[in-house]
């Protein structure tokens, strides 16, 4: 359903589109998806044992695609049994490859049941693979006219890429075409295959020339610009500037047949005689039994349902059928909002999860658009460049697989960065706060009742647009906030792979260790209690044990048992100490080692939310699940970050800001002891105890630098002497001292909280580096408590902010220079100052490359910048690696 509105008055239906000569054809490696998704997912199987991780990724690849792409024309192509005509002049042709697991076999033909109930086009021909089919149909189609598309992840179908045919990945969501290519091979994709051979491939046992790696290889073609005519001039191979040219030339020389030979084996054929038109792949309706029939077997019912929702027939409608009678001209209505910014409502019915979209480009009409059309009109306003605005752009955006557009606006993130410090940035309460009206509720999802909401949005944004502009703002949510928002959708949507078996087995060694802390409280308390109940707990420790309570917090029933006063027990008895272990086991194993298995999807992945309108200073924070608390240097802490693990043939890289709020303390401050300290890359903590305790350099003992390091961020923290002094285990007066020495070493550390705290009071508000504001009226209010954490935040804000914006400002152009250089890369995770790739094994190096410039050159300070940087199989070994 789909209905054009003027300010919620009807006005006329809409017509259905019929596909025009510009579709593209997407061509479907399907034996790909099927090996990578069987080696990358988790071990899934029905309640009858038979495995299906192999169908499940598929299906999510499929489901993915057709949600993205909305395709007219779409075919699948399957590796056919039996040897490959190149096995006839090869014997040796993938002689090493061992016959697949018997799980995925198993699997096989319910992958192309499911495709056949899809109604996509299967296509296989004896002797031939699913490459060579691809790589014909993608010719054929392509000089007709046709883009064409061939979603894949296979690096060896790179050299079919040309003006008019891109390869493309749902999974990774990952796009090549030749400037993609280029940037992976460094020659274009006709000489792809030359590079190939002289690679070789051992996968496919292709000899190649022995010897020669990728670089080489794509040096000399690029130089050559093909196998023969490095062939005809190996003579000259000496003479050029590579490493080892004279033992290259040699080898090339030697192997000149067998790199001929592997030319042969590496091309893929374009001239395959299978019997395939236009017509053939036209996407129609599902055969709706049959599917739900293979969905029932594998026991995969949500994702059938979520298939057939988007397997609609009238989204599917084959290209020249006829338009139904009464349907709209969608696609001219959506046509007339392309390149434009567009202001949208969403709304989805609690009860069923219909959905519904209203649009807008102005004030003069709305187009409403029913649950048939919503994926159809944003891919279409995607392609068209139209930029989005509206409330939760980032929720829409993962959900649908778009891009935010360049120039819209999310009305809650532009409320936030207005003024961070006022609590929730929801839909009614920007509302409130820029129009004073209550939400207008698109009831049912009906054009009427949404029209009027949209009306209600248009004057949102301009109110909230005209805020951003008199705080100075609008600079900073056009060149941070708003691209961020595509970054963010991208890590949410893509998720990252958790490791389910080392969970089970974390769970079964914290509940032992559990039970064995128990038995050890026990003991020391001489009776049984619940240890998690804090009265049970203060009765044994105050009336039965008689620990002292001076000192502790106080609380309505007596002294407090919170972790503070546990630790200051723990020098006095066993017992608080063995509830502090009990206490931080129980809550990792309830937090993430019990709770993570139940929030995977079906691909094994599990899915953060990364909030943007949450905290005062701008950083980002996680939720459901928070993946941004789990602890660091514990060894517990590890073990459950183990559990974060790459697929297959694929790497975590963690990339980590060394001491990035100190740095930012020492360039803001321009305290030139400090920056020295950085700029010579000493340890700045070592740096400051030798400062502070007025010893050389060499003598700074361990305790020393312990105690600067929490002088160094208790600095920043507004941290006083009572803390100071009960973190160090040292008198308030030692605590006190330190501080004073600090800021003696340091002045201008102490100019620049004196300044800051003036213009503070001064202006009302603190600003980071890139001028984002934090609004502090306790600053001039009367309640003292309320005055002093307000002073406190206009310490911390300039520099934890700062820090914040400057690891939004790498997560940016990181994105943006991954997608440029075509490598098979992600973000999967932001964690404070830390980010986390999912990245190929092949493309880790130039991935640290680009990442590790991205964050270090994301900014100019007075001092270096530095990343710690490591990847490995899992998170714990990315973070430290050995």
């Amino acid at each position: 359903m789909s209905t054009l509105l003027a300010l919620g008055k009807p006005i006329s239906e809409l017509r259905t589109v019929s596909s025009g000569s510009n579709d593209p054809v997407y061509l479907l490696d399907v034996s790909f998806f099927t090996f990578r998704a069987y080696h990358a997912l988790p071990e899934l199987s029905t309640s009858a044992g038979l495995p299906t991780n192999a169908v499940h990724g598929v299906v999510s690849m499929l489901e993915k695609l057709i949600r993205n792409e909305r395709p007219r024309y779409l075919g699948a192509c399957f590796d056919a049994p039996g040897p490959s005509f190149r096995a006839a002049f090869f014997p040796d042709y993938k002689a090493n490859r061992a016959e697949p697991d018997e799980a995925l076999q198993v699997q096989f033909p319910y992958v192309r049941r499911i495709v056949e109930a899809m109604s996509i086009r299967c296509i296989e021909l004896a002797g031939f693979e699913a490459d060579d089919l691809l790589a014909t149909l993608a010719r054929r189609f392509a000089a007709d006219g046709r883009p064409v598309v061939i979603v894949t992840g296979d690096k060896d179908l790179m050299q079919c890429v040309s003006d008019r045919v891109t390869l493309y990945d749902p999974i990774r969501e990952l796009r090549i075409g030749r400037d993609e290519v280029i940037a992976k091979f460094g020659v274009p994709p006709e000489a792809v295959v030359d590079v190939q051979a002289l690679m070789g491939d051992p996968t496919d046992n292709i000899p190649g020339v022995r010897g020669i790696g990728p670089k080489t290889a794509a040096a000399l073609i690029a130089h050559f610009g093909s196998l023969e005519r490095l062939l005809e001039r190996v003579s000259e191979i000496g003479k050029l500037n590579i490493r080892g040219a004279a033992a290259v030339q040699k080898k090339i020389a030697a192997a000149r047949e067998q790199a001929l030979l592997s030319k042969q084996l590496a091309r893929v054929r374009t001239d395959v005689p299978v019997d395939v038109d236009l017509d053939d792949l036209a996407f129609r309706s599902p055969h709706t039994a049959e599917l739900l029939a293979v969905a029932e077997e594998l026991e995969m019912g949500r994702l059938a349902r979520r298939l057939r929702s988007l397997l609609a027939p009238e989204e599917v409608a084959a290209a020249g059928e006829p338009a139904k009678e009464g349907a709209a001209d969608f696609g001219a209505e959506v046509g007339e909002l392309a390149g434009r910014e567009v202001a949208f409502v969403f709304h989805e019915e609690e009860e069923d999860g219909r959905v519904c979209l209203a649009l807008a480009a102005g004030t003069a009409r709305a187009l409403v658009v029913g649950e048939d059309r919503v994926a159809a009109a944003l891919a279409q306003l995607a392609d068209a460049g139209s930029s989005l605005s509206g409330f939760d752009l980032k929720g829409l955006c993962r959900r649908f697989g778009i891009p935010p557009g360049p120039a819209g606006i999310d009305v809650g993130v532009a409320s936030y960065l207005y003024d961070p410090s006022i609590g929730s940035h929801d839909l009614e309460a920007v509302l409130s706060r820029f129009l004073g009206e209550a939400l207008a509720a698109p009831a049912g999802g009906r054009p009427e009742t949404m029209a009027t909401a949209l009306e209600q949005m248009l004057r949102l944004i301009d109110a909230v647009r005209r805020g951003l502009r008199e705080r100075e703002q609008e600079d900073l949510y056009r060149s941070l906030e708003h691209p961020l928002i595509g970054v963010l959708a991208r890590i949410e949507a893509r998720g990252i792979l958790l490791d389910l078996d080392l969970l089970a087995e974390l769970a079964a060694d914290f509940e032992r260790r559990m039970q064995i802390l128990v038995e050890r409280i026990y003991e020391e308390a001489g009776c049984q209690f619940n240890v998690l109940s804090p009265v049970q707990l203060r009765e044994v420790l105050f009336e039965r044990l008689k620990l002292p309570t001076k000192g502790l917090k106080k609380t309505k029933t007596g002294p407090s048992t919170d972790s503070d006063s546990l630790q200051a027990l723990a020098a006095l008895h066993p017992l608080p100490g063995l509830v502090l272990d009990y206490r931080a086991l129980a809550k990792l194993k309830s937090t993430y080692v019990d709770a993570l298995p139940r929030l995977v999807d079906e691909e094994g992945r599990i899915h953060t939310t990364l909030n943007q309108t949450v905290t005062a200073t701008g950083r980002l924070s996680s939720s459901e699940p928070n993946l941004q608390n789990i602890p660091i240097r514990s060894e517990d802490g590890a073990k459950i970050r183990r559990a974060f693990i790459a697929p297959a043939g694929y790497r975590l890289l963690s990339a980590d800001y060394n001491q990035i709020e100190l740095r930012v303390l020492a360039h803001l401050s321009g305290d030139e002891a400090l920056r020295e300290a950085f700029r010579s890359g000493r340890d700045i903590h070592t740096a400051t105890a030798a400062e502070v305790f007025g010893v050389a350099p060499d003598q700074v003992t361990a305790q020393m630098r312990r105690a600067a390091k929490v002088i160094n961020y208790g600095i920043i923290y507004g941290m006083g002497p009572v803390r100071m002094s009960r973190d160090l285990g040292i008198s308030r007066e030692e605590a006190a001292a330190y501080i004073e020495r600090y800021f003696e070493r340091y002045p201008g550390v102490r100019r620049f909280y004196a300044d800051t705290l003036a213009a503070a009071r001064r202006d009302g508000y603190v600003a980071t580096l890139l001028g984002r504001r934090r609004y502090l009226p306790d600053l001039r209010g009367e309640n003292g408590g309320r005055r002093q954490a307000a002073e406190r935040m206009a310490a911390n804000t300039p520099i934890q902010g700062s820090a914040a914006d400057i690891i939004k400002l790498a997560m940016v152009r990181i994105d943006e220079a991954l997608a440029a250089a075509g490598v098979d890369a992600g973000m999967v995770l932001q964690i404070h100052d830390e980010l986390l790739f999912e990245v190929a094994a092949g493309d880790v190096e130039r991935t640290a490359s680009l990442v590790r410039d991205g964050m270090e050159h994301a900014i100019d300070l007075a001092v270096p910048i530095v990343v710690d940087m490591g990847w490995g199989k899992n998170w714990a070994e990315a973070h430290n690696p050995g």
